[in-house]
């Protein structure tokens, strides 16, 4: 497990999914702003709670309906659809409570503040696990992602990073996007980043 496999899926990336990968994370900050505001511009929570909000609804959702969720919770002032923990802790948000107090996973607080526009924090989920451990696991065979491993794995992003031009967001959302479509024969990673 190191920075060499994480480069070894880089370069298997194609030219879209690096353009891809590049954006992702800003655009997802640009889905943030437009949550927080109505269609003619007046606010209706913070880009913070907005961002807390997605990222709290993430777990386990893949990303078209994660926007699903998030764009209806925001407008509705409650959300609801997915897990229970993830409605109660967007609910929180919604009320005005710190994302960073709420959201506890490290996934979890890390995809907030790649969001948020941190360049640093690395999200590391199942997929973004196995890119660094160079192994595609069966659901019932894949580590749990205890906060050391986390930090190696996060760590590694950033070391892979370094001689790449790219920032460990971008490196870990272009990987993320390659792995899927290497492993993941029929899914369109458009949908479920």
């Amino acid at each position: 497990m190191s920075a060499s496999n994480i480069l070894a899926v880089y370069a298997q990336s194609t030219v879209e999914e690096r353009t891809v990968g590049r954006e992702w994370y800003a655009d997802a900050h640009r889905l943030a702003v437009v949550l927080a505001h109505t269609p003619d511009h007046r606010p209706i929570v913070t880009v913070a709670q907005a961002a807390g909000v997605i990222a709290a609804l993430s777990p386990l959702t893949p990303w078209h309906r994660n926007k699903e969720l998030a764009t209806r919770a925001v407008s509705d002032g409650e959300a609801s659809g997915t897990l229970g923990n993830s409605v109660r802790a967007a609910n929180r948000i919604l009320a005005g409570e710190d994302p960073l107090s709420v959201l506890k996973s490290d996934k979890v607080r890390n995809f907030y503040l790649s969001i948020m526009g941190s360049t640093e924090a690395v999200c590391i989920d199942r997929h973004a696990w196995e890119v660094f451990a160079g192994i595609r696991y069966a659901d019932k065979d894949r580590p749990a992602v205890n906060r050391g491993r986390y930090r190696l794995a996060a760590d590694a992003y950033r070391e892979a990073a370094e001689g790449l031009n790219l920032t460990p967001t971008q490196l870990q959302a272009t990987t993320w996007l390659t792995w899927r479509r290497i492993h993941l024969t029929g899914t369109r990673w458009e949908n479920a980043l």
